[in-house]
């Protein structure tokens, strides 16, 4: 029997979402079941989650407190965020928390910080399992719920835990970053994280008013650069604000509208992408009710190995990210060492046929110089030299922009051919590696309904976004030694020298920049390695962990007999029939 599909409208997702979601907590899978509910109130009502994401002490409580108008999140000097606190729109300001052990309680807004906070819940001892805080906010009025979240690097890895362990649950996001200090590996990770599973997110400069206006702007570029350049995304869109400034009612608006906007946009749209997140939540639960059900098929199919293949899963699962890592190392390899000795080659005969060129364009623009421009040209530089007024550093400044416009006017064109061969190259390798690590998932992880394919277009952003630094300006002279030789230089009227360097100087520039598309292509192959083993390395651990809970239910019913025995299988086959699909023949694409 095929794959029923997932249900397309709002009524018919949330119900699906809720049969679904009681299969789970029959099987033990309780957090699913709770997201399945969450999920089943979204899709009704329409509800939007938009997080804030980042390192510590980046503001993230501040920023949400400001946009809903009123100091609800508890803020401070050290990592405030230990778990994930939602605000949605309520007549009265209320909260509520959710334990592990005790379900949803009502919780005083006085006291939040004792279960939110790093302070008074150290790495969330206290088991809480979620913090909703509803506000009287304009902002909220709709549909929209803000989410903050622990930030990233700080003392316990609890909180950047909680933190990806949320994202799943993301609709849209604000990536908090700061002028002071830049942004850290750990943001980049999230910016990259977040940007695979989400199209809607912003970045957001936070604590502009700690910054001149120039360092701000000079933030901002770097930020998107950044980006760019280490993601291989298109540059970010970045809002510069000062959230406390903005919170106390004071300072410049700086882009505070603009991020209102953004939300606000979002605000509009939220139905249909509640929809969209309630359906990909239904597909990955089904997907996990699939892989526990035929782990524990397998498992009480043959009782006397129950014991035996729960430790030889936990021990293969132990090793898979050593042997993932070392197989995709190896295949990358061989995928990508012919596109790297093409493009090389390819370089090394477009500079053999550019340089040449080159030099003598660059020859023409100072001969020009020396005849003043005349269309005379040749005769009139035979019988006048430069005047020494013309020669020196103005000289070298305008041979080096001239070196730099014909090494543009060179490069460009070879970068647009070599950026589309390479790209339609990058993304045909990358297909043969999705298949590949799709194959190796497979034999990992038995079950094959634990086994989700990896989506090639989760990679896109590696493979399409080639990005060539821009050839750089350079002013001269460089040094008071060499502005000292031009000085002599025009004093004799003598112009080789200054020639012969900027020559040199624009041979440089095709050397250099033609070879940055290879050190490009090595990064983006370094990105698509590191995405593919982190994304294969969450699946593989979901796996385990579904097969696991699988094996132990089945080792209960083989403990309680026969009859237990044979009473699981009936209650698998009614699961199965429940999904409409025949387990042994199933296999589900999880969406992330």
């Amino acid at each position: 029997m095929g794959t029923p599909p997932i249900a397309s409208s709002a009524p018919d997702v949330g119900r699906q979402l809720r049969e679904w979601g009681a299969l789970a907590a029959e099987l033990g899978l309780a957090e699913a079941k709770v997201l399945a509910e969450e999920a089943t109130d979204r899709a009704a009502t329409g509800a939007l989650y938009l997080a804030c994401v980042g390192q510590f002490k980046r503001g993230k409580s501040t920023l949400l407190n400001a946009l809903v108008g009123m100091e609800i999140l508890p803020s401070g000097v050290i990592p405030v965020t230990a778990v994930p606190t939602v605000l949605r729109y309520g007549a009265e300001l209320a909260a509520r928390v959710r334990f592990a052990a005790a379900g949803w309680r009502p919780w005083p807004v006085a006291e939040l910080a004792a279960i939110v906070t790093e302070a008074e819940n150290p790495g969330n001892r206290k088991g809480v399992m979620g913090v909703e805080v509803q506000v009287p906010s304009p902002l909220l009025a709709g549909a929209l719920c803000l989410a903050d979240t622990p930030g990233l690097g700080s003392v316990g890895q609890e909180s950047a835990s909680a933190t990806r362990a949320f994202l799943p649950r993301v609709d849209a996001a604000l990536c908090v970053t700061g002028f002071d200090p830049p942004l850290s590996g750990e943001e980049l990770e999230m910016i990259a994280a977040v940007a695979a599973r989400v199209p809607d997110w912003v970045l957001v400069l936070n604590k502009a008013d700690r910054a001149e206006p120039g360092e701000l702007a000079e933030a901002a570029a770097f930020a998107r650069r950044t980006v760019a350049e280490r993601l291989h995304l298109p540059p970010p869109r970045v809002l510069a604000i000062s959230a406390l400034q903005r919170l106390r009612g004071a300072g410049p608006d700086r882009d505070w509208p603009e991020l209102l906007a953004f939300i606000q946009d979002l605000a509009r749209r939220s139905r249909d992408i509640a929809v969209r997140s309630a359906q990909r939540a239904a597909t990955r639960l089904r997907a996990g009710i699939l892989a526990v059900v035929a782990a524990e098929r397998e498992a009480l199919a043959r009782p006397e190995a129950t014991a035996v293949r729960a430790a030889a899963t936990a021990a293969r699962q132990r090793a898979a990210v050593a042997d993932l890592s070392r197989e995709l190392a190896e295949r990358l390899g061989v995928e990508t060492a012919p596109l790297l000795s093409r493009l090389a080659a390819e370089r090394a005969a477009f500079l053999a046929s550019a340089i040449p060129q080159a030099r003598q364009q660059l020859s023409h623009a100072y001969a020009k110089h020396h005849d003043g421009g005349s269309k005379q040209g040749h005769a009139r530089a035979q019988s006048q030299r430069p005047t020494r007024r013309s020669l020196g550093t103005r000289y070298r400044r305008d041979l080096n922009r001239a070196a730099q416009s014909i090494a543009q006017a060179t490069v460009t064109p070879w970068l647009a051919t070599a950026q589309a061969a390479t790209d339609a190259e990058f993304g045909q390798a990358m297909q043969r590696i999705i298949v590949r690590a799709n194959d190796h998932l497979q034999r990992l992880s038995a079950p094959p309904p634990g086994a989700p394919d990896v989506d090639s277009d989760a990679f896109a952003a590696a493979r399409s976004h080639f990005q060539f630094h821009g050839i750089e300006r350079i002013a001269a002279p460089a040094s008071p030694l060499l502005w000292l030789r031009d000085f002599v230089i025009a004093a004799v009227g003598w112009s080789a020298p200054i020639e012969r360097s900027a020559q040199d100087f624009l041979v440089e520039l095709l050397t250099v920049n033609s070879a940055r598309v290879e050190g490009d292509i090595a990064e983006r192959v370094q990105a698509a390695r590191k995405a593919l083993e982190r994304d294969l390395r969450q699946r593989l651990d979901r796996a385990a962990h579904l097969a696991e809970l699988g094996i132990s239910r089945a080792r209960r019913s083989v403990a309680a007999g026969a009859e237990a025995r044979a009473a699981a299988n009936q209650g698998l086959n009614a699961i199965e029939s429940a999904l409409q699909i025949t387990g042994s023949q199933c296999r589900e694409s999880d969406v992330r």
